[in-house]
């Protein structure tokens, strides 16, 4: 398993405008590789590789080299960096034509726009020191006499690790981080028997409902930063694009959106390292956002926007995430399971109960079970979660209803 360390780094005004050059050379590779590919098609029926072997032609990894050549702008940038952004190119076309041929949203690559200056990476990274007394040691930095990189190590890398990739970003041309993604060869942990067990119910109201009945409700990173957010979207969109002062806006809006991003990962990482610190087996709805957002598109345009939204910034799909991963590491189990029905069954007799939206409590006219509604469908999860794993057969039949 690959896992990845993040720290933030402190370049210096020279080395950090030599980066900036390479992130915005990068972008131009990604725009000319994109249009090359695209006019290769129209013009003569041909698709480009990043690399083919019966046709050097239609190879990208070629041209790159003859470009390196006639350009030398082009040449000042590390050559392991395009080779990597290539093929991230070639992925994203590979991508786009299995999208196609299942049928679906095909999602053309799209060109960079000025301001969004793409990842630094350098992949296959085993091959040399990336970390020199604490610090970030670049290749072709040192070279130009710029030294290494001032980095905050919060926490040290694992023994033995074997270094994969090294990612570097930058935020509003002001925050930069690292990425480093190593091998894991770490002796995986022994499975936890599964003592203690939580369903979870995922939603909008409150952000998680535990089959114990705890509720947990998450702040709305997203509202609290609206109107500062809007406030500089109408700067932005007054001033002359480009301009200095559209920049520095435009940074600003950027910040914005990063601290709205880094105060929802901290919520999520902290809640699921105290779900996975508390119990042994997490069962969870195997949710598919996407389609649930293409459900909403059916409603009235205001009542759409804002489920969107709240959607968005809830972020279940990354917050499972982690709870499957960090449940891996620690030898304990996570589990998915189908989400259709846990709403409308009772969990204690199995019968339907239909509700809607505005029903949030389960009333059982069969059995008489009376709960939050939530509560009902995290104790169901828990339930098929047990199914799905073989453990237990949960004793709940489904009473006989008469029409």
């Amino acid at each position: 398993m690959i896992k990845a360390y993040k720290y933030r780094i402190y370049p210096t005004k020279a080395q950090a405008e030599v980066l900036l050059g390479w992130m915005e050379k990068q972008r131009w590779l990604w725009n000319f590789s994109l249009a090359d590919r695209t006019a290769a098609w129209e013009e003569r029926g041909e698709r480009l590789y990043f690399y083919s072997k019966s046709h050097p032609e239609q190879s990208q990894c070629r041209h790159l080299t003859k470009s390196r050549s006639l350009y030398p702008a082009f040449a000042e940038v590390p050559v392991a960096l395009q080779q990597g952004l290539l093929k991230r190119v070639d992925i994203a076309f590979q991508s786009f034509f299995r999208r196609v041929k299942k049928g679906g949203k095909p999602g053309y690559p799209r060109y960079k726009r000025f301001g969004s200056s793409p990842n630094l990476v350098w992949q296959g990274a085993g091959s040399r020191t990336w970390i020199r007394n604490g610090q970030l040691s670049l290749p072709k930095l040192e070279a130009l006499g710029l030294g290494k990189i001032k980095m905050i190590m919060h926490r040290p890398m694992p023994e033995g690790y074997k270094m994969k990739t090294v990612a570097l970003r930058c935020v509003a041309r002001e925050k930069w981080y690292v990425s480093l993604g190593h091998e894991n060869y770490a002796q995986a942990a022994a499975q936890v028997e599964p003592k203690r067990c939580i369903g979870i119910d995922m939603g909008l109201s409150s952000y998680l409902t535990t089959s114990n009945g705890q509720h947990i409700y998450k702040p709305n990173f997203y509202k609290e930063a609206e109107r500062k957010r809007t406030k500089l979207q109408r700067q932005l969109a007054r001033k002359k694009k480009r301009s200095k002062n559209w920049v520095k806006t435009l940074h600003k809006l950027q910040l914005a959106q990063h601290d709205v991003a880094n105060a929802r990962a901290y919520f999520q990482q902290t809640l699921s390292r105290e779900i996975l610190d508390q119990y042994d087996l997490i069962a969870a709805e195997d949710l598919d956002i996407a389609e649930m957002q293409e459900q909403k598109k059916k409603m009235p345009k205001r009542v759409e926007t804002g489920l969107h939204r709240n959607i968005a910034d809830a972020g279940w799909g990354k917050f499972l995430w982690m709870l499957e991963y960090k449940a891996e590491e620690e030898g304990k189990t996570f589990v998915r399971v189908p989400p259709r029905g846990t709403t409308q069954e009772c969990s204690r007799c199995g019968a339907t109960v239909h509700k809607t939206l505005r029903d949030r409590v389960h009333n059982c006219p069969y059995c008489g079970l009376v709960m939050d509604r939530d509560e009902n469908a995290a104790k169901n999860i828990l339930a098929r979660g047990f199914e799905q794993l073989g453990l237990c057969q949960p004793d709940v039949k489904p009473v006989e209803v008469t029409a």
